[in-house]
């Protein structure tokens, strides 16, 4: 949930601080609030040395450690733990399977494009008509509690659906579980996205009320809550043993394509105009679904016995 919020909260907070404080003041408090959170890792974390062999019964030690802290308590049980090598080559292990692989692409993509129009629907907002809406600093930064509120909302739901529909499913097939099962939650969730893109795209077009903006934009992030919950719920389901690489590569993939779309989004909407431009990203995200989700739901068990690790 921490990764969906995570864009929105400082243009929300900062938002408002910008206008009166300047961009100095505005960089300072994410300086300062970067070194409180540094020194509380600092004084209460430890360093971490999770080996997945020792039982997760016997309770790491509370104190304040100098070398644990240093690495230098990892360096001396490095000879007993998973080498170098392993941590490096087991991404790369990972990657290339055709069920997880897909499945990383085209959320990386739904989520990119939610990270594009981050930027863009500020820049749009704040745009004198007729472009934009020409809203001051202030009403951009209280608009950002959209997509906070939403993904909560998103969030809310997709935990307790996910876990409905992996219990009607296993209930049918008769106590067998399969990951596939995780899945049926993206068709709701591409239906969400796609009228709300769409949604979003006229609202800027025709210049309609921001209310259609507002509810573009929260459709769309209760769309990707819910989408992200059920890829991560399949790949951590078909990868049991290995759910921080899982993790690793689908933040990379969810990076990658969030700050592509920053870069293009804007020149694209501002010249082939916002229908158009987020129509476009409607039809890659619901064509992407099409290839990916329920081809893997017809042949994921066979791919998972092939490419499993």
């Amino acid at each position: 949930m921490g990764v969906i919020i995570s864009p929105f909260i400082s243009p929300f907070i900062l938002g408002f601080l910008a206008p009166k404080g300047g961009f100095r003041w505005t960089y300072g408090i994410g300086v300062i609030y970067s070194s409180i959170v540094l020194v509380l890792i600092t004084i209460f974390g430890r360093e971490t040395l999770f080996e997945r062999s020792i039982p997760s019964s016997v309770p790491p030690p509370q104190n304040f450690d100098a070398p644990t802290l240093l690495g230098m308590s990892g360096w001396n049980l490095s000879s007993y733990r998973t080498t170098w090598k392993e941590v490096i080559l087991l991404p790369i292990k990972l990657v290339w399977r055709p069920h997880l692989l897909s499945v990383m692409i085209f959320e990386g993509i739904l989520f990119g494009f939610a990270i594009g129009l981050n930027v863009t629907t500020s820049v749009l907002l704040g745009e004198k008509k007729p472009l934009g809406y020409g809203y001051t600093q202030y009403a951009i930064a209280g608009i950002y509690a959209t997509p906070i509120i939403s993904s909560l909302i998103g969030h809310g739901i997709a935990g307790y659906l996910n876990d409905f529909i992996a219990i009607r499913i296993i209930k049918r097939n008769q106590g067998v579980f399969e990951a596939e099962s995780r899945l049926w939650m993206c068709y709701l969730a591409v239906l969400a996205y796609v009228a709300g893109l769409m949604l979003h795209g006229a609202a800027f077009q025709f210049k309609l009320s921001v209310t259609a903006v507002i509810f573009g934009w929260a459709l769309r992030q209760i769309a990707v809550a819910l989408n992200t919950v059920a890829v991560y719920a399949y790949a951590n389901d078909c990868f049991p043993k290995y759910n921080g690489e899982v993790s690793g590569l689908m933040s990379l993939f969810r990076t990658l394509a969030a700050f592509a779309m920053s870069y293009i989004q804007i020149g694209w909407v501002k010249k082939k105009g916002a229908l158009q431009a987020f129509g476009c990203e409607a039809s890659i995200v619901a064509g992407l679904f099409i290839l990916v989700v329920p081809l893997i739901q017809i042949y994921g068990k066979r791919l998972r016995a092939r490419f499993s690790v």
